[in-house]
C-alpha cells in the first residue's frame, strides 16, 4: 500500500497556537525532465501556507538536497535547517520515476526537533494541486495552523471595484481569505454612489457580503423637478386669473398677485 499517513500526539505537542511562526519549505523531485515540476510544488506549499494566519513568514529553502537527503528524520533536519530561524519545516519529495508519480510530505517542528506528521500521496491523473490539497490541510491542521476565513463579495453591478480593508491575505478579486479581525468592504463605479459593510470574521469561518450599489442623481433629475415646478405655477396663474376676473372675460399673468389692481377685459 503506497499510501501512509502518521499524526502521532499531534495535539499533545502543540498544546497553544503560537502567534508568530515561520515556516520554511524544501521540496525535490527526481526523475524530473525540468525543474519547473519542483516549482510547481512549491507555488502549490506557499499558496496554502499563505492561507494560514498563524505564520508570519514563510520561506522557500534553496539548498535542497542535504535537507532532501535526511528523510523524515526530525534531528537531522533540524540540523540542517537551524540556520534558517523558522519553526517549522515542510518537506515534498516527488518521485517521477514511478508511474503514477508518489509524493511524500513531511512537516517538521524544528524547535522542538520532532516530527509533526508525515503522508504520501499519488498524483494519478489529477493536477499536482487537486491531488496536494487534502494532505496538506492535514499537515497544517495538525501543527494547529488553522486555515484563514474565506468571504466571498457579491456586488451589483458585477463590474464594480471592490476594495477590502485592511488587506487580505490573499484575493482573487471577489473571494478573500482573511485573518479573524474586522474589516470594511468598499465597492465603487463610476456613475453610482460608493457602498461599505463593516464586518468581522473568525478563522475558518465562510461568508458572503454582499453590497448594492445605487445610481447617482444626474442632471436630468432636477430639469425634470424644475420642469414641473413651473407647470404647477403656471397652472395656478391661470386659475387666478379666472378667479379674480368674476364675470368678466380677462386674463391675469404673473401669479397670484397680478391682478391686484384689476385686470383688463378681453
Amino acid at each position: 500500500m503506497r499510501w501512509a499517513a502518521c499524526f502521532c500526539g499531534l495535539w499533545m505537542a502543540f498544546p497553544g497556537v503560537a502567534s508568530a511562526r515561520s515556516l520554511v519549505i524544501v521540496a525535490g523531485v527526481q526523475g524530473a525532465s525540468t525543474p519547473a515540476e519542483v516549482q510547481v510544488l512549491e507555488a502549490i506549499a506557499v499558496e496554502q501556507a499563505e492561507l494560514r494566519p498563524g505564520l508570519t513568514q514563510v520561506e522557500v529553502w534553496p539548498d535542497r538536497e542535504p535537507a532532501l537527503r535526511c528523510g523524515p528524520d526530525p534531528k537531522c533536519l533540524q540540523r540542517i535547517l537551524d540556520r534558517s530561524g523558522a519553526d517549522l519545516a515542510l518537506l515534498i519529495a516527488a518521485d517521477y520515476r514511478v508511474a503514477p508519480a508518489l509524493v511524500g510530505l513531511t512537516m517538521i517542528d524544528l524547535g522542538r526537533g520532532e516530527l509533526v506528521g508525515v503522508t504520501s500521496v499519488d498524483l494519478g491523473p489529477q493536477a499536482p494541486r487537486d491531488a496536494l490539497l487534502a494532505p496538506l490541510f492535514a499537515l497544517f491542521g495538525a501543527a494547529q495552523l488553522d486555515p484563514a476565513a474565506v468571504v466571498l463579495a457579491q456586488v451589483e453591478p458585477a463590474e464594480a471595484e471592490v476594495i477590502l480593508h485592511p488587506a487580505p491575505l490573499r484575493s482573487d478579486g471577489r473571494t478573500h481569505w482573511l485573518a479573524p479581525g474586522r474589516y470594511t468592504l468598499t465597492a465603487r463605479q463610476e456613475g453610482y454612489v460608493p457602498s461599505q459593510s463593516n464586518f468581522t470574521v473568525a478563522s475558518e469561518v465562510r461568508r458572503t457580503v454582499g453590497l448594492r450599489l445605487v445610481e447617482e442623481p444626474t442632471l436630468a433629475t432636477p430639469l425634470l423637478l424644475g420642469v414641473l415646478a413651473l407647470a404647477v405655477v403656471g397652472v395656478g396663474a391661470v386659475v387666478v386669473a379666472s378667479v379674480a376676473g368674476g364675470s368678466q372675460s380677462c386674463l391675469c399673468v404673473g401669479g397670484p398677485d397680478a391682478c391686484g389692481g384689476g385686470c383688463d377685459p378681453r
